[in-house]
């Protein structure tokens, strides 16, 4: 298959990708994953380098990335979320070569559309985090072991695909170290279909290769672990964190995937019997004069389902991290085994005039549509919390002598201080009664985050304070509330917005103090 009958599909395959991910993606509002990403982001080199030393080297690349990119362009919810659309355009691009060169031209056009408007698809590009870029470099990490498995195959040069098929594994690494389990995937591959020993031997040269240049990154990481400690206070039943590989907020999806595996297993079963059938795209792929192995169900069967299991394995075995943002890499595998589902029922079928892969597949956008809306919608992200309206009252209503509360949050469990890294502009001004000063900045320790004294001290740190605003949510506000109700501050009716809340307290009666108002 010569590159240049693939090039403009699969351009306009990763244009489709990226302009339905694009439109909207300025409108959720910041949540605290990309708050982090912003705080390590402003840095400067030193500093990051000082906080990847410390905490989330495995997502330093990324933020080494995202904060050359925040020099050039304001740090807004479009900018800073641009980088990840434009990797899923390249992803969506890769879906479309890695189909065609595994089935046929009406299959790759199918898995290019149904990858647009899945769910992970555009969850993920409209998230300043790295797992776009995941995505891209475990989608073409994969054309490059089918290039080179076609070239070992074929007696042709395989040195190039090789290199680059390590490159770009490194490169999956190096953005986040859990998409090594991609090797696991493609191992499967290879001992699936093409059990030769060069192949078998060359894939082994290059895991091997690719594990030692990106072993030191993975230790290091490890080192880290306790930064993900929070993951063992989840409970999450394992089939929906599965379902949301690729369907996060889409049941609708997920009960038509039942009805197609449905479909297709009656299929199956007829044929068995000696009913007529309709040609199989893999027998119809490999009937061309070009030999294309492996098959699309040996390429992303493997792909879709090795990950989850080293997870959940790693997960039992050594330290709780099966989260489903990690394994993001593996969606582009179901948009591949969809498209191959659909366009295999619809062979030589025709619904209302038109070929039934068509139907089907129209179907699938229609019922993705409320999904996508939603995904980008104001309070898509977790837990859908107001901060911009709150960090708009603060700076209404908190005054230069104020003092300031930042309580804790039920999610993610941590001082609402990080709601200033997305919206600032409420929390210029007032005292902060919980910043621990007696230790350096979080800046210069190395951290995301600054330290904090005993939240049930803040009555006593309130004296003298004209008025004290906590800034909260309904699940955190009784220990700082409790504090300054001891202290005698009288507690005025909160400011409310979604999740979230902001109370304003008055000294104790009697107390004048030469900022009040």
């Amino acid at each position: 298959m010569r590159s240049s009958a693939v090039s403009r599909p699969a351009v306009g395959a990763g244009v489709l990708a990226m302009v339905v991910s694009f439109v909207g993606s300025w409108i959720p509002l910041f949540w605290y994953d990309e708050m982090a990403t912003l705080s390590a982001a402003r840095r400067s080199p030193d500093e990051l380098l000082r906080l990847v030393g410390n905490v989330d080297a495995v997502h330093g690349l990324y933020y080494a990335l995202m904060s050359g990119w925040l020099r050039l362009v304001p740090d807004t919810t479009l900018w800073v979320r641009l980088p990840g659309v434009l990797a899923i355009g390249v992803t969506g691009a890769g879906v479309f070569v890695l189909t065609r060169m595994v089935s046929t031209p009406s299959t790759a056009w199918i898995a290019a559309v149904v990858f647009a408007v899945l769910p992970a698809t555009v969850q993920t590009a409209v998230e300043a985090r790295p797992y776009a870029f995941t995505m891209a470099a475990a989608v073409w990490s994969t054309v490059a072991l089918v290039s080179l498995i076609r070239a070992l195959l074929d007696d042709r040069r395989w040195w190039p695909y090789a290199v680059g098929y390590v490159a770009l594994i490194v490169l999956a690494v190096l953005f986040a170290s859990l998409s090594l389990l991609i090797l696991g995937a493609h191992t499967v591959t290879v001992l699936l279909a093409a059990r030769t020993r060069r192949v078998v031997g060359v894939f082994a040269l290059c895991a091997v290769t690719a594990t030692a240049l990106v072993s030191p990154l993975v230790l290091e990481v490890s080192s880290q672990s306790g930064q993900v400690d929070w993951i063992s206070r989840f409970r999450y039943s394992p089939v929906l964190r599965m379902n949301d590989v690729a369907f996060p907020y889409a049941p609708q999806l997920t009960l038509l995937v039942l009805v197609v595996l449905a479909w297709a297993l009656v299929r199956m079963v007829r044929r068995r019997g000696g009913a007529a059938e309709d040609v199989d795209i893999s027998e119809s792929a490999t009937s061309r004069p070009e030999r294309l192995r492996p098959s699309l169900p040996a390429v992303a069967g493997p792909w879709l389902v090795v990950p989850p299991i080293l997870l959940a394995l790693y997960s039992l075995l050594v330290t709780p991290a099966f989260v489903t943002r990690y394994l993001t890499f593996s969606a582009p595998a179901v948009a591949l085994l969809l498209a191959a589902a659909l366009a295999w029922l619809g062979a030589r079928r025709r619904l209302f005039a038109v070929p039934a892969a068509a139907v089907w597949t129209a179907v699938f956008v229609v019922l993705a549509i409320p999904s996508v809306v939603f995904l980008h919608s104001t309070f898509a992200k977790p837990f859908g919390s107001d901060y911009r309206t709150v960090s708009a009252y603060l700076a209404s209503h908190v005054h230069r002598d104020d003092c300031v509360v930042y309580g804790y949050l039920e999610h993610p469990e941590y001082n609402s201080r990080f709601v200033s890294q997305g919206y600032p502009q409420g929390f210029d001004t007032g005292r902060d009664l919980l910043v621990d000063r007696s230790v350096p900045s979080a800046v210069e320790r190395g951290q995301l985050w600054e330290k904090d004294v005993p939240v049930d001290t803040v009555g006593a740190r309130a004296t003298g304070c004209p008025r004290v605003w906590v800034l909260t949510d309904d699940a955190d506000a009784s220990t700082p509330v409790a504090s300054l109700r001891q202290s005698g501050f009288r507690e005025q009716p909160p400011a409310t917005a979604k999740e979230l809340q902001v109370i304003e307290f008055l000294p104790p009666p009697g107390e004048i103090s030469p900022g009040a108002r």
